[in-house]
């Protein structure tokens, strides 16, 4: 049934409400939506939701330009991300670090940052692919927005914000999150897989993994339908000969 498995994703934007951050940081939420080929398009069943995540986009260059580190640093530490910025930056600077400023220089990017805060995938949908193909849809969706993309990716089952027995939301007990190994080794092996499978490289011994964009062929699969993206826009990056 889901040999050819479509999906959309459907995203609403914004920015923050406080006034610090809102000229510096972008938020993005989304849901993943299951398209059944089977189905014509006005099927009340046609689509399905498969799952949800959000995005955050951070505007480095407006904070070097307007000279705020103080801002951008907030803007971090306010969206829980902070470990990101220290891991990128130049302690208390708008500077990326030399290493991560060198890569996004090679491939003549610039040096805004979207971090990936979440992608979770309801269980009938796993281990079909579906977390690849959201990553790419975020990717042409972004392309040319950022420099460096990335995640924290820690099992969400070992994190230390996440408490099972407190947090029974109608959406965690769909998630089945209880059901995920609780084996450190086991979980962040799985984890490790997922993040090189989406051409991730991981930050030192870090629990944090980065992309650099560049001319890397994200738009090879014909089935990647990404909502707000023209179809003729698609078709335009799909026969692009990759190099």
């Amino acid at each position: 049934m889901y040999k050819s498995m479509a999906i959309q994703l459907k995203i609403s934007t914004g920015i923050t409400e406080d006034d610090i951050m809102e000229d510096h940081y972008n938020y993005y939420n989304f849901e993943i939506i299951y398209c059944n080929k089977d189905l014509q398009p006005n099927d009340p069943n046609f689509e399905e939701v498969a799952g949800k995540g959000s995005v955050g986009l951070y505007l480095v260059e407006r904070a070097q330009k307007y000279k705020e580190p103080d801002v951008l640093m907030q803007s971090f530490m306010e969206s829980n991300q902070f470990q990101v910025y220290k891991e990128f930056f130049d302690p208390n600077t708008t500077n990326l670090n030399e290493k991560y400023e060198n890569l996004v220089f090679e491939c003549q990017m610039n040096s805004n940052i979207l971090v990936i805060n979440k992608i979770e995938v309801l269980p009938e949908f796993r281990c079909k692919g579906i977390f690849k193909r959201v990553i790419n849809l975020l990717r042409h969706f972004f392309y040319g927005c950022y420099g460096i993309e990335a995640t924290t990716a820690i099992p969400v089952q070992l994190s230390d914000t996440f408490n099972y027995e407190l947090e029974q939301t109608p959406w965690r007990q769909e998630m089945q999150y209880g059901k995920f190994s609780q084996d450190s080794k086991v979980a962040r092996k799985a984890v490790k897989i997922l993040m090189e499978k989406s051409q991730y490289c991981r930050a030192g011994n870090t629990d944090i993994y980065y992309h650099i964009p560049g001319n890397d062929g994200i738009f090879r699969d014909a089935d990647y339908c990404s909502h707000n993206v023209s179809a003729e826009r698609s078709k335009q990056q799909r026969d692009k000969p990759l190099k």
